[in-house]
């Protein structure tokens, strides 16, 4: 089942809320879901001068949506970086989903992000060059630094710095996910024999078969 955001359509750009589950993120949208904060889970854009609160906006205009400086941020430490414009939208649970955007350019160079961290694309597109990417994403529990149990972020979260957000399709991908080796997997060469309790030396614990030898380091 897909789900289309056409920014285009005037109203379409709102800010997130867990009500409505879609929507960019600004300072309001932190407030309504503090679960954003998770460590790790917004470890994105925010420098030590952002931990008071979210510092970009968005803007939505007839090329798309882009972002735009909140009034706590000083112009002087604008200066010299581009300010993302963060777009997420949950989904239904764990899985590979499939992700398609539309860019429009604004005479420079672009930079995607998937969970505001990963980099999908990166380049260069002149003004009014319109774009469309596609690429997969994996959501997956995530065990954030200092905690010992796994959180959920059941979201597609996407950034953009550079270009104004068109528009934003999600759907189901059938791809193959994690499961126990069957007939099908790739064979694996067998382990090499030891004696219990014997441990691995330079050249005891090569690989055979399949996988290549790896030359032993000087």
């Amino acid at each position: 089942m897909q789900t289309v955001f056409d920014f285009t359509v005037p109203g379409s750009a709102v800010s997130y809320r867990r009500s409505t589950g879609a929507g960019f993120v600004d300072a309001a949208a932190l407030q309504d879901a503090p679960r954003l904060h998770t460590p790790q889970m917004a470890a994105n854009w925010q420098p030590m001068w952002w931990y008071g609160g979210w510092c970009a906006g968005f803007a939505a205009g007839p090329r798309g949506v882009a972002a735009s400086p909140a009034p706590c941020l000083p112009a002087a430490d604008l200066a010299g970086r581009e300010l993302p414009v963060w777009f997420r939208a949950d989904l239904p649970g764990e899985g590979t989903y499939q992700v398609s955007l539309r860019l429009c350019g604004r005479g420079g160079p672009v930079r995607v992000f998937a969970g505001r961290r990963r980099l999908m694309w990166q380049g260069t597109l002149t003004e009014g060059q319109v774009r469309e990417l596609r690429f997969p994403l994996d959501v997956t529990p995530l065990v954030p630094d200092g905690e010992t149990q796994p959180a959920l972020n059941a979201a597609a979260d996407l950034a953009v710095t550079g270009a104004d957000l068109q528009a934003v399709c999600l759907q189901p991908a059938a791809m193959p996910r994690v499961s126990p080796t069957s007939a099908r997997a790739c064979p694996m060469p067998p382990a090499p024999a030891m004696r219990a309790g014997a441990r691995c030396s330079a050249g005891s614990c090569r690989g055979t078969g399949a996988f290549p030898t790896m030359p032993t380091p000087a």
